[in-house]
């Protein structure tokens, strides 16, 4: 069975290909609940999947001891479930939904222990060192958490429902469950879903998600932390980097990433003109120039636009960068689209950014491929 890797908001998840992704979990967590996966096939919900950080040593336990006490009320048979990968617990309970009897009689598995069931599991994981330097609250090591403990070793839960309509299959379960695990980069973090692959700062989280027909596009900001005083000898200035910030609490950078389908019925021109044709209508194009993304030409354009009298007074704009290309090989357009409130116009895409293309996995031949040079920072467009 072909499996496919799903990594949401620190996650990674990997299961049959034909379990699709349906739910996922926005920037705010469920209180007492954290973050969550849904993924469903062409008639089923097949597996959940939520996952919290926690301060202390989860007590799974206690959460199986709910789940034998819930199959109890519901009078339903249920035992607890033996050879699961390491430290993973886990119960299972007959399914009575109509919807999977009516399956599992149609399929003429009907009866005993074909019968549709739940598979309830749950595993504690490290996320100290178990994350390459990540510590607790998802700090990067060194930096105080919210208690201010320096890199402290924190644990995570991870509870995963499995639905199976028409019996168990134990060895497809084990491999869900040894696919599981927090993702793990050191600085950066991972996101690949509904066919995109992109990799980002953590200082960047995701904002907004939008899927209207033959798009997708994901939305991350920065939030803008305060710029350290000068220092002496830089004639009371804010230079370079420090400069760009803004006032604390602003997001002070949006990168957003859409993945375009079908460019032969919408596409009508060469794509120079289509991006030069996405800037705002009031702002003024300060360069275009062609440029290459994982082995395919693309197109890049900076622009700036005046803001309200008292920033334009104070000298700052808001300034956009958009680089956009043609994957023939996928035949989808990846259009990004950097914005920030600067006083110059040196803007670039974040260092950490990688975006994979031409269908392959993370990385791999065409994926995880630099942006444009010249668009980095530290290498102004």
């Amino acid at each position: 069975m072909e499996f496919q890797m799903t990594c949401w908001r620190g996650m990674e998840i990997r299961h049959p290909a034909g379990w699709e992704l349906a739910v996922a979990s926005g920037p705010e967590e469920e209180p007492g609940l954290g973050r969550k996966c849904t993924f469903a096939d062409r008639e089923f919900q097949r597996l959940e999947v939520r996952w919290r950080e926690l301060a202390s040593e989860p007590k799974i336990e206690i959460l199986m001891e709910k789940h034998r006490k819930a199959a109890q009320d519901l009078k339903v048979a249920g035992r607890d479930m033996t050879g699961l990968p390491d430290g993973w617990q886990g119960f299972y309970q007959e399914a009575y939904q109509e919807a999977c009897q009516k399956q599992a009689e149609g399929s003429g598995q009907g009866k005993g222990k074909d019968r549709g069931v739940v598979v309830r599991t749950a595993r504690g994981f490290d996320i100290g060192e178990g994350t390459e330097g990540m510590g607790s609250r998802g700090k990067a090591k060194g930096e105080k958490g919210e208690k201010g403990e320096e890199g402290k070793k924190g644990r995570m839960l991870v509870e995963a429902t499995m639905v199976w309509p028409t019996g168990r299959d134990v060895e497809l379960e084990r491999r869900i469950l040894m696919g599981m695990r927090p993702e793990g980069r050191k600085g950066t973090r991972l996101w690949r879903a509904m066919g995109m692959e992109v990799e980002l700062g953590r200082e960047y989280d995701m904002v907004e998600m939008k899927a209207p027909v033959g798009k997708i596009e994901w939305v991350f900001s920065r939030v803008a932390r305060t710029a350290p005083p000068a220092q002496a000898g830089e004639g009371g200035r804010e230079d370079g980097e420090k400069r760009d910030r803004g006032k604390k609490g602003e997001k002070d950078a949006t990168v957003s990433l859409s993945r375009l389908a079908m460019p032969k019925y919408w596409l009508d021109g060469p794509l120079r003109d289509w991006v030069a044709g996405q800037a705002p209508a009031l702002a003024d194009k300060l360069r275009q120039e062609p440029c290459e993304v994982n082995g395919h030409r693309g197109e890049m354009v900076l622009s700036e636009q005046e803001l309200n009298a008292w920033a334009n007074w104070r000298g700052w704009k808001q300034y956009r960068l958009d680089v956009a290309w043609l994957c023939p090989v996928e035949e989808r357009v990846y259009h990004i689209v950097c914005r920030q409130r600067r006083r110059d116009a040196e803007l670039s895409l974040p260092e950490s950014l990688r975006v994979g293309c031409c269908g392959a996995g993370w990385p791999g031949k065409g994926c995880g491929a630099d942006a444009p040079a010249g668009a980095r920072e530290g290498s102004p467009v």
